[in-house]
């Protein structure tokens, strides 16, 4: 039924530094019967490797998909450089009516590209898995593996749309995006966004 809600389709690949995509994604074209719904937009600390209070280095965030969600779409920057970049990403006129925000924008696909940059500071690592590869990245755990898509190590920004599906490694609605920074003296600010877009009521 996915199909009845896009207009068309575009073929697109992104690659930033540190991040890695497996396969193409699709960005899909703004459809008035769908609408964005926030799941997570906040700006937290990484703390570094060698930290003995406070921040530690490695931090999770569930996402908890909507059952009406069609697709979803992540967004992380570290640092400020990231955040400024973004927040001049022009959306066009027919787009302002709806948001303000270019990154729903993009996922609403009014706009086809974010602003990367090329900062020389620090970076996180950002991985996401399920409830079991969770409790293995918190105890640091070798054995750890995570979704094999949008693996990012060495991160200063990326972004993506992903596509609902049922797939054994996302039988649940819930999963998990996992932070990592192993510069061993400088805790890292993070901004993340994470937004599902459903089907109207």
């Amino acid at each position: 039924m996915k199909h009845y809600f896009f207009i068309a389709i575009a073929l697109f690949s992104l690659i930033f530094w540190g991040c890695k995509k497996n396969k193409d994604e699709a960005l899909p074209s703004y459809d008035f019967r769908v609408e964005p719904y926030k799941i997570i937009d906040e700006t937290f600390k990484v703390g570094s490797r060698l930290s003995l209070v406070g921040n530690d280095n490695r931090v999770v965030r569930s996402i908890t998909l909507p059952h009406r969600a069609l697709y979803w779409c992540y967004w992380l920057g570290v640092g400020d450089d990231p955040v400024t970049e973004l927040a001049k990403v022009i959306i066009p006129a027919a787009a302002s009516q709806y948001t303000k925000d270019p990154f729903i924008a993009y996922g609403w696909g009014f706009v086809s590209a974010l602003n990367a940059i090329k900062a020389t500071g620090g970076n996180v690592d950002l991985y996401f898995c399920d409830s079991k590869n969770k409790v293995l990245f918190e105890a640091e755990d070798t054995n750890f593996k995570p979704y094999d898509f949008f693996q990012c190590p060495q991160a200063i920004t990326s972004y993506a749309i992903r596509e609902t599906m049922e797939s054994p490694s996302l039988h649940d609605s819930t999963f998990f995006a996992t932070f990592r920074n192993m510069n061993p003296v400088s805790g890292e600010n993070v901004t993340f966004k994470v937004w599902a877009y459903i089907i109207k009521d």
